[in-house]
C-alpha cells in the first residue's frame, strides 16, 4: 500500500475525567504516549506494516525535532519513507490529545505546522501505480485526486478517508473518480 497525505507527532495523555469548569485548573495524567505518524494515512500505514504489509508513505515534514521524530517513528515501524520530504526550515504538524478514559472522549489540540503542502510534482507516480492499494486522506486535494486517477488507471484500488473533514474530498470529487463504494466513510 502507498499513502500520500499528512503526518504529525501525536502526544496522547490519558486522564480519568476532564476537570469540571472552570477549566483553569490542573489535572494529572495516568500516562502519556508519544507517537510519530498520526493522521489517517500514516496511522493506517503503520498498522499495515505491523501486520506485515509492505507500506510506503508520501508526505512532508519540517526539519525540526518533531519532524525527525515523525520520520524515525514511521521508519521504526517498518514504513518505507523514501518519499518523505523535509522542509528544513519549517515546523512539523503535531497534536496533543487528551483522552478521558471514563467516557472515551478526546480533545485534540493541534498545530498544522508550516510545511509546504504536498504537490502533484512531489508524487512518485511509478510507486503509486505499482501498489495494489492507495490510501488517501485528501490532503491536499489536488495531489490526492491525481494520485487516485493514476492508481485507478492501472487497477489500483484507491481508499479515500476524509474522517469527518469534508472539505478535503467532496462528494463530487469522489463521484468523478467513481470511488464512492471504496470509501472508508459513509457518503
Amino acid at each position: 500500500m502507498v499513502g500520500p497525505g499528512q503526518c504529525s507527532l501525536d502526544i496522547l495523555g490519558s486522564l480519568d475525567q476532564y476537570p469540571p469548569p472552570p477549566l483553569d485548573s490542573k489535572c494529572h495524567f495516568n500516562g502519556a504516549l508519544i507517537q510519530g505518524g498520526g493522521p489517517p494515512v500514516a496511522t493506517a500505514l503503520v498498522t499495515l506494516a505491523r501486520l506485515g504489509v509492505v507500506s510506503a508513505f508520501v508526505g512532508r515534514i519540517g526539519g525540526d525535532d518533531f519532524g525527525r521524530r515523525i520520520g524515525r517513528g514511521l521508519q521504526d515501524e517498518g514504513v518505507d519513507c523514501r518519499h518523505l520530504l523535509v522542509d528544513e526550515v519549517a515546523d512539523s504538524q503535531f497534536a496533543f490529545i487528551a483522552v478521558e478514559q471514563a467516557r472515551g472522549l478526546r480533545t485534540i489540540f493541534c498545530h498544522r505546522g508550516n510545511c509546504r503542502p504536498l504537490s502533484v510534482k512531489d508524487l512518485p507516480i511509478e510507486l503509486i501505480r505499482s501498489r495494489h492499494l492507495l490510501h488517501l486522506d485528501g490532503s491536499p486535494l489536488d495531489a490526492a485526486l491525481v494520485a487516485a486517477r493514476q492508481a485507478k488507471e492501472v487497477g489500483v484500488i484507491p481508499r479515500p478517508c476524509v474522517c469527518g473533514v469534508n472539505s478535503y474530498a467532496s462528494v463530487q470529487a469522489l463521484d468523478f473518480l467513481d470511488l464512492g463504494k471504496n470509501c472508508s466513510f459513509p457518503i
